[in-house]
């Protein structure tokens, strides 16, 4: 997989910027504009996979904890950022922490889910042991990942110029850092790892830059 995650100093950028961006109501306009609306269908995609008892790693503000809450008994919704504007909902507990040491025991879930916050993770290696740890059907990650060598020039050009771009035209061009997209993808493995530690690539788009994998439980 190469590097486990972000260094400390981007991390912290990283998470500064989503602070922000929560708190200013821009985090979904700005993400709807720079995929062209892939990543609602995308979710809607694992949201129709998930049942009974969920995490949510990486909620942010909530968008979707109303659609995850119609498909669960009880929901824990997890980020190390407590938005302003925090959802609540009566199936629902909000834990601020990190994917890296869930406060849960073993099988605590059905499913866990991270909806693009996999990438963000500090250590990815501790954070996919984590997930597996806590539930007892599995996981799905959907993100976008490291392309092949040959896409890589497309990446660095849209990422590093074209989102960054619509993404300041979706929000009225607010303080955003959206460079700091580029470097967190750069950071990702390929989706196709996770075929090697045992898990399946359920769908992928844009030759797997974008895909969705599922984790099956370690006990």
């Amino acid at each position: 997989m190469g590097t486990t995650g972000l260094s400390v100093k981007l991390w912290l950028q990283v998470e500064e910027v989503l602070r922000y961006l929560f708190d200013e109501d821009i985090y979904e306009r700005a993400n709807t504009a720079m995929s062209l609306g892939l990543h609602k269908l995308l979710r809607e995609y694992v949201l129709s996979m998930v049942t009974n008892t969920i995490l949510d790693v990486g909620c942010g503000k909530g968008e979707y904890i109303p659609y995850l809450a119609k498909k669960s008994d009880f929901l824990v919704c997890l980020d190390p950022i407590l938005p302003r504007f925090n959802s609540k909902h009566p199936k629902m507990d909000r834990v601020v922490g990190v994917a890296e040491y869930l406060p849960f025991r073993d099988g605590a879930f059905y499913f866990a889910t991270a909806m693009f916050s996999f990438r963000d993770f500090f250590d990815k290696a501790k954070g996919i042991y984590n997930l597996r740890r806590v539930v007892k059907r599995g996981a799905l990650i959907l993100d976008l990942f490291s392309p092949s060598y040959i896409l890589r020039p497309l990446l660095v050009l849209y990422f590093g110029v074209v989102a960054p771009a619509m993404g300041c035209l979706a929000t009225g061009c607010k303080k955003g850092r959206w460079e700091l997209i580029l470097p967190t993808i750069l950071l990702m493995p390929r989706s196709t790892f996770f075929e090697r530690i045992g898990g399946k690539i359920m769908l992928k788009k844009a030759y797997g830059l974008v895909a969705i994998v599922y984790l099956p439980p370690y006990f």
